[in-house]
């Protein structure tokens, strides 16, 4: 039939053919089929009806020069698939037959591989056609790799064809190949995260955690060689121009810039921030009999704190070098202002979360006798002045994104304001935190109100002396504040003594404010007249 078709050129019998034959085979299949019985027989027939359409098709495209249409899609690709699926049944059913699946994967990617060399060495057929079956070769070596590999090795082998795809399209010029690479990308970071997860499920196993050496594991390494593949992609992207018309729609193509440079952004920082996470897992999990038969269960709530701790450390030092490598090198003000948002989110909860979090340890290092667990005694308070360094040279780098030209961004008082709230804050959470130590801390009423007024002064001053009205006027309201604390809060819990205290010391500190006003009266009546 089908060569009367051919001869004739009759292609609805062509269509008619393929249709009936594979519905009444697959009919068949899905009904009488026993592998023991019709396992070779099936797999004869079922590659020779593929091989007789798929020479059919070739041969109105290479002998009557057919034009390309969608239909030729569709039907190539169910022939190519309905042997696929069959032949991975008969296969996966037949004993040991899952050692094959891979190979059998690989042999069909080896069909169309021998088709597409053909068609390209011979200039058979237009380009559609052999990008079409070039597509099935990539199709089949990707649907290889997890079915004949686990774990880390798909990754890596996925982010390996995707970063050959792209280069090969970016500096070949050939527009398909780098249309290829974008599915594989999306298939590499699933895959990335699965292994991510399974990680995170191991650390958390008793059985599994003594196995797991942190930063020293496959699935890091993995992260690591993933986080440089799609580094070249980058780099690639931004120094090659390309050939797929697609891409260079100015839409779609930013679309896609933000796209790589956001996955790299987001591989790079998880990948430590999974292996910090899973260490303090493990912690828990390989002292967690220890702890509840003879340690103090709160321990328990130490771990969790110490990881989130660390967690945002480490997310203070990645925003940070990030920062200094867009000022220095990058460049690129959409990256410095998404940055920017995320400094905020980050500063906002480590004045939250972490100064509580840094709290808790503290009251849990006042209260034990004896530390377990592998976290040392020094841990509970030295994580704080950690912490605190990297926020200052966080603020730092923060700074100087904002005052780059290429960010083109006028918000040095929005930021100044912004520092004096994260300075007064940290300063009063170390102050109680040292009132603790001291156990003192019923007393803390009183030293918080003088040090917001010592601080305050010290915002008259500053203001006064780099003229900027901003900070006088932040100190005048953080006065304000302590003074209404001071009424309405604390002197209904102070003693005849702390009151005398703190009123003396906020009207020495109101006085010297006086004197700077007076003293410095010309120089902020300038000031004023200046912006006027």
């Amino acid at each position: 039939i089908l060569f009367i078709a051919f001869k004739k050129y009759w292609k609805p019998l062509s269509l008619f053919s393929f249709g009936v034959s594979w519905l009444i085979y697959c009919s068949w299949f899905a009904i009488n089929f026993d592998t023991a019985l019709h396992g070779s027989m099936a797999a004869f027939f079922a590659f020779l009806f593929f091989l007789i359409f798929y020479i059919t098709f070739l041969a109105y495209k290479f002998i009557k020069k057919e034009v390309f249409s969608v239909l030729d899609v569709v039907l190539l690709l169910a022939n190519s698939f309905i042997l696929y699926g069959i032949g991975y049944s008969i296969i996966e059913q037949s004993s040991e037959g899952e050692s094959y699946l891979g190979v059998f994967t690989l042999f069909n990617a080896l069909l169309h591989g021998i088709v597409s060399f053909v068609a390209y060495r011979f200039k058979l057929a237009d380009k559609n056609i052999f990008y079409l079956v070039t597509g099935l070769v990539l199709v089949f070596i990707t649907i290889s790799i997890p079915v004949q590999l686990d774990g880390n090795w798909v990754t890596l082998l996925w982010v390996g064809e995707a970063a050959l795809l792209y280069y090969i399209g970016r500096t070949k010029n050939a527009g398909f190949y780098e249309s290829m690479a974008y599915p594989l990308i999306v298939l590499f970071f699933l895959s990335l995260m699965h292994d991510w997860g399974d990680l995170g499920i191991a650390s958390h196993l008793p059985d599994e955690a003594g196995n797991f050496a942190p930063f020293f594991n496959q699935v890091f390494l993995t992260s690591l060689l993933s986080a440089a593949a799609l580094g070249y992609i980058n780099y690639l992207f931004y120094k090659q121009p390309t050939s797929a018309t697609w891409v260079k729609e100015q839409s779609l193509n930013r679309i896609i810039s933000y796209g790589l440079s956001g996955l790299l952004i987001v591989v790079l920082y998880t990948s430590f921030s999974v292996e910090i996470s899973n260490y303090w897992n493990q912690i828990s999990s390989n002292y967690n009999t220890d702890i509840l038969s003879s340690g103090p269960y709160h321990y328990f709530r130490d771990i969790e704190s110490f990881r989130v701790m660390w967690q945002i450390i480490y997310t203070l030092l990645f925003l940070t070098l990030l920062g200094v490598v867009n000022n220095h090198k990058i460049k690129s003000r959409p990256l410095g202002i998404a940055a920017l948002c995320l400094n905020a989110i980050t500063l906002l909860a480590f004045l939250t979360s972490g100064l509580f979090l840094l709290s808790e340890l503290r009251e849990s290092y006042i209260s034990y006798e004896s530390f377990q667990g592998g976290v040392g005694e020094g841990m509970y308070i030295g994580v704080r002045y950690i912490s605190f360094v990297l926020l200052a040279l966080f603020l730092l780098v923060s700074h100087k994104s904002m005052k780059q030209e290429f960010m083109a961004i006028q918000a040095n008082i929005a930021f100044d304001i912004v520092l004096v709230g994260v300075i007064g804050w940290v300063v009063t959470s170390e102050l109680l935190h040292w009132l603790d130590l001291a156990g003192v801390s019923n007393t803390y009423k009183l030293w918080v109100s003088i040090l917001w007024g010592v601080y305050a002064l010290l915002l008259i001053a500053t203001g006064i002396w780099k003229k900027k009205k901003h900070l006088r006027i932040s100190a005048i309201i953080l006065f304000s504040i302590t003074l209404l604390k001071l009424f309405f809060y604390d002197i209904a819990h102070l003693n005849t003594l702390s009151k005398t205290i703190v009123f003396v010391s906020l009207g020495i500190l109101l006085l010297l404010v006086s004197y700077l006003y007076n003293r410095f009266r010309n120089i902020i009546a300038g000031e004023e007249d200046s912006e006027s």
